[in-house]
């Protein structure tokens, strides 16, 4: 084809196939992921604007060329022409921009491109007559091999990148638009060249190629086609950056969650994961978008109603085998719920996952939020754990005893099989802990616990009950294995335990019931082996008992004194009686002791009688605080009616002392009654002291704090320490009866009182002698320079109302030493 080119068409024609190219580019790539009727309202945007650059392309490169041909239009074919390029854009941007295109579908779609860009030229030449009489072929199949070549690759590189708005699809594009470009001006300059014309015929005089005038419309219109696609390069380049910021939001806030998060589409397959999940589940991140869900997760079934997953995933089954059907996925919407999942290497852990719905594709997308729940069982097992035991020796506790031999009960009941429980108490152990302190006491449980797990066989359970109880459960046992067992608890017991150097030594007293013998229920058959154990107590300790018929009245006696203890101290049948305490050198009343009585039935009955019992049933600590708390406000009511103050002693036993709370209800009492503390002495046997007086002396100085005085009772019944003596800050040193007994009788009983005395003396402490009888021993008493006397030469104990007028006398009537004697 004769003529030339002007160079500036030339420009604008590819500049608007390279613009079009890339704006129908952009716009069917981003939208790939857009709702369906969305899609292909774009896909046919898109379409348009290609065809119509390509169209546009064809017009501008006529005017290019420079020939004095002149050249008609038919208008029908012109709209053809654009129609066919049009359509076929639009067919093949349709299936280049479907999710994840194959190279088949990619050559379809390029074909379909190149088909539209080469009707596109042929009928718009023959729409202005420009058919050429020769074809150059060799010049034509090399530009239809550009074009098909270009159209091709163009889609490959624009449709097979990273999804719209990634790093690289932006270069990609215009990478894309500028080989399109060159495939629709590469076929159509060569297409020209190719053409070899003769006589023009003149179809139609409407449109006449008019020179200059044509050449300005083809500038303009160019002018015009490029500043509009270049407002739509513009935008969409804005519309990627936002993408790619939104995009790098997206992800961070995608890594920087703390729990697993999948998406995963309508079939159950992984789309997209957050490194959490990787890590969790030890797959790479990249090999995890090739898995299914069942892959990684036991999906519940469960659940109704349309939540929008495709019947395609029946069938598909993870490492459990679970099938993972139509209504797993629904059931688990907006809620949370534990299952299993499974790592890379096989193993199985815990986990909560919960679901939400969303859009992507036109279908349904699952957000999947998965939580390892590892850590959070082991708590809750821990917590579990703590329940069902004991925190100190780590055995089970009362509560997990009761449900399990509860349990055994019923499943011996129909198998007739036999079970035994062996309740077991430690001897002597109130004393290591006093002695020693409680972290040696401490020790010695979980030691105690650790030597009878290992007389016990495996089907038996060990369990601490409190304190320095145990009770073991024996299942299908007879008493011959029970026997045997307790004997092995015994001996194992009986070896010395140690604690920063020293040896400590306890004795097991147990006692053994079995069903169904002893009784039927877990209760009976525990409340029998108390019983039984209290009667090897009886028996001597550091024995085992079985439980008999004959112990049901002693157990019957016991519970009948607690409850009537209970009751007496609830309608105050308690009553104080008070016996004096004279000097032995002048005669005056130096103080009084307090002494319990229980009015019962009109009756007196002394505290000897019932304050073992007492003490057996944890009754004693109330009924001391009563004592205390009405000694001093008798005492202040003493006060206020104006006789002479005198020493209130109070006796406290060794349970007593050792309550945490002893010093500050002492302090109580003082305040609740008003009574200064100097006149309360409070009075301690030595049986307290033996053995732990470092321990013992720290409660003493507690309360000597409180100014309170304070008594070594009954000194000389026992085995005294006279270390203890000299170490306990008390007052006053109170002999023991029976070394009163014999005075005056045996000389060598005299010399140690006498130096007992001067030892007291020499430690400032005052003496008392108790028990005193007889004149002759008042007598020795005074020989012997003893501070004071009690007994039954001055009378017996009475009421406060007694005593009261001999405080009276006291007051007005002063006694002098040959007066008493």
């Amino acid at each position: 084809m004769s003529g030339t080119y002007n160079v500036y068409l030339v420009l604008l024609s590819y500049l608007i196939a390279f613009m079009s190219a890339y704006s129908a580019f952009d716009l069917a790539r981003r939208l790939s992921a857009a709702a369906a009727r969305v899609r292909r309202l774009c896909l046919g945007l898109a379409g348009v604007i290609l065809g119509i650059g390509i169209w546009a392309m064809h017009f501008v490169a006529i005017l290019a060329y420079e020939t004095s041909l002149s050249i008609h239009y038919d208008s029908l074919l012109m709209l053809l022409s654009v129609g066919f390029a049009v359509t076929a854009s639009w067919a093949g941007l349709a299936g280049a921009s479907r999710p994840a295109p194959g190279l088949r579908r990619l050559l379809a779609s390029g074909c379909i491109v190149f088909a539209g860009v080469v009707g596109m030229h042929f009928i718009g030449m023959a729409a202005m007559g420009m058919g050429g009489d020769r074809y150059h072929w060799l010049l034509l199949m090399l530009g239809a091999a550009i074009g098909l070549a270009g159209s091709f690759g163009a889609l490959f590189v624009s449709f097979r990148s990273q999804p719209a708005g990634g790093r690289n699809s932006y270069l990609r594009r215009l990478l894309g638009a500028a080989m399109m470009g060159g495939a629709i001006a590469g076929l159509h300059y060569l297409s020209m060249e190719a053409m070899t014309f003769g006589s023009v015929g003149h179809l139609h005089q409407r449109f006449r190629h008019a020179g200059h005038q044509d050449e300005m419309l083809g500038i303009i219109l160019a002018n015009c086609i490029i500043f509009l696609l270049s407002i739509i390069v513009i935008r969409g380049y804005f519309l990627d950056r936002r993408y790619r910021e939104g995009e790098a939001f997206r992800l961070a806030v995608l890594e920087s969650a703390l729990d697993g998060i999948l998406l995963v589409d309508h079939q159950g397959g992984i789309m997209e994961c957050n490194p959490v999940m990787g890590g969790m589940f030890g797959y790479p991140r990249e090999e995890l978008a090739t898995l299914h869900l069942t892959d990684l997760l036991e999906v519940p079934a469960g659940g109704s109603g349309d939540g929008g997953l495709s019947t395609e995933a029946e069938g598909r089954e993870g490492p459990s085998g679970f099938a993972l059907p139509v209504e797993a996925i629904r059931g688990l919407l907006d809620s949370r719920v534990e299952t299993t999942g499974w790592r890379a290497d096989g193993t199985a852990f815990p986990v909560e996952i919960s679901l939400t719905r969303t859009e992507g594709f036109g279908r349904p997308v699952f957000t999947v939020f998965v939580r390892d729940i590892t850590d959070r069982r082991k708590a809750e097992e821990h917590i579990r754990q703590m329940a069902l035991r004991d925190p100190l020796t780590g055995l089970y506790n009362r509560s997990y005893l009761q449900e399990k031999l509860s349990s055994a009960l019923s499943r011996a009941e129909g198998s007739r099989g036999t079970i035994g429980v062996m309740f077991l108490d430690l001897d002597g152990f109130k004393s290591i802990n006093d002695t020693f302190g409680h972290d040696s006491g401490d020790m010695l449980l979980q030691e105690v616990g650790e030597r009878l797990l290992h007389c016990v066989r495996e089907e038996d359970l060990v369990s601490r009950q409190g304190g320095d109880e145990f009770i073991v459960m024996l299942s299908g046992v007879t008493p011959g294995t029970a026997s045997s067992i307790a004997v092995r608890m015994i001996e194992a017991l009986a070896r010395p335990f140690y604690y920063a150097g020293r040896e400590m030594t306890v004795t097991p007293s147990i006692g053994i019931a079995l069903y169904p013998s002893a009784g039927t229920s877990a209760h009976v058959l525990v409340k029998h082996a108390d019983a039984a154990m209290y009667q090897a107590k009886l028996n001597g300790k550091n024995h085992f008992q079985f439980y008999t018929a004959e112990m049901e009245a002693s157990l019957s006696q016991q519970t009948k004194l607690e409850a009537r203890l209970k009751l007496a101290l609830q309608q105050d049948e308690f009553r104080l009686h008070y016996a004096p305490v004279m000097s032995v050198q002048t005669g005056r009343l130096l103080g009084v002791e307090a002494l319990l009585r229980w009015e019962r039935d009109g009756v007196l009955i002394p505290a000897g009688q019932f304050i073992a019992g007492a003490e057996a049933t944890g009754l004693l600590p109330g009924i001391g605080r009563w004592v205390l708390r009405e000694a001093c406000r008798q005492h202040r009511s003493w006060r206020n009616a104006g006789h002479p103050a005198v020493t209130m002693s109070v006796n406290i036993s060794a349970r007593e002392l050792a309550e945490e709370d002893f010093v500050e209800g002492v302090g109580h009492a003082l305040k609740e009654t008003e009574m200064q503390a100097e006149w309360l002495q409070l009075e301690i046997t030595e049986e307290i002291g033996r053995g732990r007086a470092t321990r013992l002396c720290d409660r003493l100085k507690e309360l000597k704090a409180l100014g309170v005085r304070l008594s070594l009772d009954d000194f000389g019944a026992g085995a005294a320490s006279l270390r203890f003596l000299q170490l306990a800050p008390v007052d006053e040193l109170k002999l023991d009866g029976r070394l009163i007994a014999a005075l005056g009788e045996c000389p060598a009983r005299q010399a140690m009182l006498e130096a007992l005395i001067s030892l007291a003396h020499g430690r400032g402490m005052q003496v008392i002698a108790e028990g005193v009888e007889r004149s002759g021993q008042l007598e020795k008493l005074r020989e012997l320079a003893c501070d004071g006397a009690q007994g039954y030469w001055f009378g017996q104990p009475m009421a406060a109302g007694e005593f009261e007028r001999l405080l009276s006398y006291e007051r007005f009537h002063r006694k002098d030493s040959s007066q008493i004697s």
